[in-house]
């Protein structure tokens, strides 16, 4: 659960020997790990006072975040109805699962959203914002929210013949591949066939390895959750070649620190496992952080998927927007994420 100190104040403690350690006053919040992982309790908190606190169960969090996501795909759906391409290979009742897998993006004003000559296979659909349409250098159309661009690119597989530009503030577009909606309208078939089977076959299928074969009342769920687990994996295999790229940085990076070519040039930060240090490389004159995560802490909390999980999406993320991490790698008491 999730807890907001509503009144009064509370006790920190992380080590028994240092007992109230930290204070947690009035608007402050913790508990975060908790609620999004289920992770046991790092520290132990005390009311030092009468106190009052908001609290916010993992339960009715998951139910939350399930309901807002169902809104936003229904929302996604609405505008997918209208595109003619899709009406002719997706029936209306099941636009939701196609929804399902579609990206969002936000953009901010002047950046290209689409491009003549690359983006194939692609189709763009304004969610909010403005965008304007220009082709061999003149514009051709204005776009506002439900407009879409890219319905032949998604149909043929082709490259896009014009460019769309954000021109408000900040647009947030929706993007559907091709790949993910061949993944869809499968899982559809697959769906409508079980359907189609007798009580007896299908009951058959019923707790098959196969996502597809599912049962009635969650199939919709169970399908969409898997194209996005195949998509995760999609990316995670489209960033090998990245990451064989990132190791020799790493590696470098690990040649350099043990040559002491690496110098600390402060603290930015301490949390529960460990510390992350400014560094300096010497050889090459650039500034990174070093995260070191006590094994002796991870193993006391039980924390080790977590931290598995952290660096394995850390390692999917390429953004210049996000912190990114180069190289991880480990000695006998800790392990470092190079950032």
């Amino acid at each position: 659960a999730l807890f907001v100190v509503y009144e009064g104040h509370l006790e920190c403690t992380l080590d028994e020997s240092m007992p109230g350690e930290f204070k947690i006053r009035q608007g402050t919040a913790f508990g975060e790990l908790g609620l999004l992982y289920d992770a046991p309790r790092s520290a132990t908190v005390s009311a030092a006072c009468d106190c009052k606190l908001w609290v916010l169960t993992r339960r009715d969090f998951q139910m939350i975040m399930r309901e807002t996501h169902a809104q936003k795909v229904a929302k996604y759906a609405k505008l997918m109805r209208d595109i003619p391409y899709l009406q002719t290979i997706v029936d209306p009742t099941h636009m939701d699962v196609v929804a399902g897998v579609v990206e969002e993006l936000s953009l901010l004003e002047a950046e290209d959203v689409c491009v003549a000559g690359e983006d194939a296979g692609l189709l763009f659909i304004l969610f909010d914002g403005e965008c304007e349409v220009t082709e061999d250098g003149k514009d051709t159309h204005h776009m506002k929210p439900g407009d879409w661009l890219g319905e032949e690119q998604l149909e043929k597989g082709i490259e896009a013949t014009r460019t769309m530009t954000v021109t408000s503030e900040v647009a947030v577009v929706l993007v559907l591949d091709r790949h993910a909606l061949q993944l869809a309208t499968s899982a559809i078939s697959s769906m409508a066939k079980r359907r189609s089977l007798t009580p007896q076959r299908r009951s058959l299928t019923v707790g098959t390895n196969s996502p597809t074969n599912v049962g009635d009342q969650h199939n919709k769920l169970q399908v969409t959750n898997h194209l996005l687990e195949h998509k995760m994996k999609k990316a995670a295999t489209s960033k090998k070649k990245s990451a064989m790229r990132g190791s020799d940085i790493g590696e470098s990076l690990i040649l350099d620190l043990h040559s002491k070519k690496l110098e600390v040039l402060g603290a930015l930060g301490e949390g529960s496992f460990g510390r992350v240090a400014l560094m300096e490389n010497l050889r090459t004159k650039r500034m990174l952080a070093a995260k070191a995560l006590s094994k002796e802490q991870i193993i006391a909390t039980n924390m080790g998927s977590m931290v598995k999980n952290e660096r394995n999406i850390m390692m999917l993320l390429d953004s210049d927007f996000i912190v990114r991490l180069f190289q991880s790698f480990q000695d006998s008491d800790c392990i470092y994420f190079m950032l």
